[in-house]
């Protein structure tokens, strides 16, 4: 039930993380926020590859001296960067959110509230809590409990009499995670602007060496306490055997059924364009397969 968004720019791989069932005060389904990871020279100048891996689910992109996989358990929200390079190196790996104040959803911004497009007073949108240790970086939104569009849809809607028969999925819920890596420290916080939206970055830098790894723990639970629900995130830890499994989960998956065409035309031939788009839907689906 999680998914991210990738790219690189540059000497960073970027990507967004997000969850199903991330419904904030207005019901906007929020991104859990961004992952940078930098490495300090550009690895990608003269090589690049980048390869979605259907057969384990996984994404791979490569550079000169270095090759970088990223990939979900699929028992549970967890995200695992792998970094393999040819000579020791430090990596830089942060996390970027650009719901720091209390704003106004105006203009097109609303369609993301859609419920709320026609509403004639102010929307809000509401800050998250991000916090720092001195080897993680923890991140939640925190609904308000005065803000809820479960409330005001009600009311608008006449139901008030049936209120406490109706299903309130947003009261107390709370949603977010944390930024882990092997050998990681702290290395503070910056301010910069992506797409024109202002940001704060929170970064973890590695030690020098050939290997690294980096996790992103997700957690949504209803409580009114925020302590409950980071005492349950930072209960959460890897599945030993979870690369394996993710791999099996996988290969049986698209081993159940399959659509192949013209295997052998490649990318000019209609039929086995039709036969991989397919299979690239099926992907998308097994993406959200508990969601």
């Amino acid at each position: 039930d999680t998914g991210a968004s990738i790219w690189t720019e540059e000497n960073d791989i970027l990507f967004y993380l997000d969850r199903s069932g991330h419904f904030d005060e207005n019901n906007q389904m929020l991104k859990a926020g961004r992952i940078r990871i930098h490495f300090e020279e550009n690895p990608f100048e003269h090589t690049f590859r980048q390869q979605l891996s259907l057969k384990d689910g996984s994404v791979w992109i490569a550079g000169d001296d270095v090759q970088v996989n990223i990939w979900f358990e699929v028992t549970q929200p967890v995200c695992h960067v792998d970094v393999a390079a040819k000579k020791k190196i430090a990596v830089n790996v942060s996390y970027e959110n650009w719901r720091f104040d209390v704003r106004p959803l105006c203009g097109e911004e609303r369609m993301a509230a859609s419920s709320f497009v026609s509403y004639p007073e102010e929307v809000y949108t509401y800050p998250d809590v991000v916090t720092a240790t001195e080897s993680e970086v923890l991140f939640y939104h925190q609904n308000r409990n005065d803000q809820l569009l479960f409330d005001k849809s009600v009311d608008a809607q006449g139901l008030c009499h049936v209120k406490d028969r109706l299903t309130n999925c947003q009261k107390d819920l709370i949603f977010g995670g944390r930024l882990t890596g092997t050998d990681c420290t702290f290395a503070g916080e910056y301010e910069g602007s992506y797409a024109d939206v202002p940001y704060h970055g929170y970064r973890l830098r590695s030690a020098e060496k050939t290997t690294h790894h980096f996790s992103v723990f997700l957690h949504s639970e209803q409580t009114p306490q925020a302590e409950t629900f980071v005492s349950h995130l930072c209960a959460m830890v890897s599945a030993v055997d979870a690369k394996q499994t993710a791999v099996k989960w996988w290969a049986d998956f698209f081993d159940r059924s399959y659509i192949a065409i013209n295997d052998e035309k490649g990318e000019t031939d209609t039929g086995y364009t039709l036969a991989r788009n397919y299979t690239l839907f099926r992907y998308m689906l097994g993406c959200n397969a508990y969601g």
